[in-house]
């Protein structure tokens, strides 16, 4: 709501934006429509033709945006101070984890999104990686059109969110397949973590695939950090309650001296994995999204005796938000499918079945063999 309500800046505005960084408009592009398509986060996306003949669309940074941002996350004492004290209104024994250590990890992500040279870094890397896949488009990017607070890319086009919701079923399943693939796929194959997956960054087609936009916050992990959902996730999901305590002591999630069992940690992870762990084909539903979150991070919960516990790196604050988003987008499109062995593919050699996959292990070349390895 707040994306299709924000004001666009006048044309007067968009035209002075662009060619501070790019010069005369009528040099950098054969036409410019400066009715705006769409409001981003913290800019407004223009249609526009190059003078080679190729349709782009340009995002353009509200003026002082970059300015305000980052003014606000510079103060990440204060913002520590502000979760501390929420921390502190939780029983005792509280969670341990590194507040000053999360602050910088978020300041960092969230304020590499106001520079698009990096957001347009990430999507030249996403668009080589999957250059041609069967049903993951990333569009190209323009870099000499691009700038500091301008990005020029291949337009794209499609059904936006509101569109998609009244899909049939059969192309939702499919689309929350793809959804998954990327965002999950990416990570354990290339240790690149998709991190603002909500639905305004993503255009539908009618043949199943998806186009994802928006590359401003991407975290990178290194392999033992892409392992991590696969290390807990497959022991865990296999009831093997030693080997996801032994997980996520490697980890770093728990110290061996926490007064925290193995059986708890497993329930813990059993419920934040059900669409793992439960009988498959597996109907991701809102209520179910809401109920995953509460199991997650509700205090008065059963689930507080392994949270309570967790001494979680820094490494991991985007995949929180990550886990969060995606959850309730496969939600939202009632995604169903065999969530168990989509998993597995990439973290417990098992071979894809369905189509989707096979065509994504086809694409890729790869063996039957865990993709983080």
């Amino acid at each position: 709501r707040l994306r299709s309500d924000a004001p666009p800046m006048s044309s007067e505005l968009a035209r002075e934006t662009l060619e501070r960084e790019l010069g005369a408009a009528d040099d950098a592009f054969a036409s410019f429509d400066w009715e705006p398509l769409a409001a981003a986060s913290i800019g407004q996306v223009h249609a526009a033709q190059l003078h080679d003949g190729r349709a782009v669309a340009v995002k353009l940074q509200y003026p002082g945006a970059a300015a305000a941002v980052d003014a606000d996350l510079k103060n990440t004492k204060l913002f520590a101070t502000v979760v501390g004290l929420l921390a502190n209104c939780l029983p005792e024994p509280r969670i341990s984890f590194d507040l000053r250590g999360f602050a910088r990890e978020l300041r960092v992500r969230i304020g590499e999104e106001l520079d698009y040279r990096v957001e347009l870094s990430n999507q030249a890397e996403f668009a080589d990686l999957y250059r041609g896949h069967p049903f993951i488009h990333v569009p190209e990017v323009v870099p000499e059109r691009s700038g500091t607070g301008v990005l020029c890319q291949e337009l794209a086009e499609g059904l936006i969110w509101e569109q998609a919701l009244g899909a049939g079923q059969e192309l939702r399943n499919r689309w929350g397949e793809a959804i998954w693939r990327f965002v999950y796929g990416s990570s354990a194959r290339f240790g690149l973590l998709y991190s603002d997956p909500h639905p305004g960054n993503y255009l539908f087609h009618e043949n199943g695939s998806v186009t994802f936009l928006d590359f401003g916050c991407v975290k990178r992990f290194n392999e033992q950090s892409a392992k991590a959902m696969g290390m807990i996730g497959v022991p865990c999901i296999n009831g093997d309650a030693h080997g996801t305590w032994e997980a996520c002591r490697e980890l770093g999630f728990v110290q061996p001296s926490a007064p925290v069992t193995p059986e708890q940690l497993q329930a813990y992870w059993r419920g934040a994995l059900e669409m793992y762990g439960s009988e498959q084909p597996f109907t991701v539903t809102p209520e179910r999204a809401t109920r995953w979150r509460e199991h997650r991070m509700s205090p008065p919960g059963e689930q507080m005796r392994a949270l309570r516990h967790w001494t979680l790196p820094p490494d991991y604050a985007m995949l929180t938000r990550v886990e969060t988003m995606t959850y309730a987008v496969l939600g939202q499109l009632y995604a169903s499918n065999d969530w168990r062995s989509i998993a597995g593919e990439y973290f417990d050699a098992a071979a894809p079945i369905t189509p989707m996959g096979k065509l994504d292990r086809e694409f890729f070349g790869e063996s039957d063999a865990p993709i983080h390895t």
